[in-house]
């Protein structure tokens, strides 16, 4: 499989031939179709975010078709279209049971392996890392069985990669972990991947008719973009937009075929796999929306 490797942090990404490792138990081969092109993958690449393992295949935001799965995989088959979750889940910690998935207490944040401590992709003998557990700047990709969420094949899946990280994340952001009701006024400080879906989720608990009286606003406060409290407000931050992968990634998919969530308009600029760095230039310049990597 053909995939954009960073060698090292603050230098530019390479294209290379990787070997792949069939998927394992609860796993799943994934053939890419598309992958976004996120501000988390610039900062990996660019060395703002310092310790990430080397070499790597970035790419956290995906969608493609499964191609093969492993022994005792029971949610996938040969053939499911897949959005791609940075988020695995256990379905057994007490964060998964109550319903909190995108807080799974047994995720192994950003070691750059699958759960089971390990990668399946390899350069000439060595381990190449897997970048949000997805590393969807790939051909192909073997992911856990938590993170590939079947969906309507109906969903162009160019458009459906953003679904994985940038709308979930903002949209969740408003419906989930804020809880905006119809009416309330809402402030959005930044409109990029995520800042737009904030406003788009907004936009969708909205009531129909004007405005509500400002003594009936809600005061909800959420600093989704970064998982980080607002200044002066306090712990009011949010993961993953409250994502319940398996529930919430098929809704916003349904909500954008009845012609409720808007994704095209998002992407500002497609690219080939060979083009990773022109992507990252452009998204660096703020002169993209979203930028998607075509294979």
């Amino acid at each position: 499989m053909r995939a954009s490797v960073l060698f090292e942090q603050g230098k530019p990404v390479q294209v290379e031939e990787l070997d792949l490792e069939a998927p394992r138990e609860g796993e799943a081969l994934v053939r890419m179709t598309a992958s976004g092109v996120c501000h988390s993958c610039l900062h990996a690449a660019d060395g703002s975010w310092k310790g990430v393992p080397v070499p790597i295949v970035l790419g956290d935001e995906g969608a493609g078709v499964v191609e093969a799965v492993g022994p005792g995989t029971q949610d996938l088959q040969v053939g499911d279209h897949v959005i791609l979750s940075w988020a695995p889940t256990c379905g057994r910690c007490h964060f998964c049971v109550i319903g909190r998935p995108n807080l799974c207490e047994r995720r192994q944040p950003g070691r750059g392996v699958l759960p089971d401590g390990t990668t399946r992709m390899s350069l000439r003998g060595q381990p190449v890392y897997h970048y949000g557990h997805v590393a969807t700047y790939a051909s192909r990709t073997v992911v856990a069985e938590s993170c590939a969420i079947a969906i309507d094949t109906r969903m162009p899946l160019d458009r459906a990669a953003l679904i994985g990280c940038s709308v979930m994340t903002g949209v969740g952001a408003v419906i989930n972990t804020a809880a905006v009701p119809a009416g309330a006024s809402m402030a959005v400080f930044g409109v990029g991947g995520v800042g737009l879906n904030v406003v788009q989720g907004g936009v969708m608990v909205a009531e129909p008719r004007g405005h509500l009286r400002p003594d009936r606003r809600a005061r909800h406060r959420c600093h989704p973009a970064a998982g980080r409290p607002a200044p002066g407000h306090g712990r009011a931050g949010c993961s993953y937009g409250g994502a319940r992968t398996r529930e919430d990634l098929p809704r916003l998919v349904a909500l954008y075929l009845a012609g409720k969530l808007r994704v095209d308009e998002l992407i500002t600029q497609r690219y080939g796999l060979d083009e990773a760095n022109e992507a990252f230039r452009a998204l660096a310049a703020g002169e993209l929306g979203r930028g998607l990597i075509m294979f």
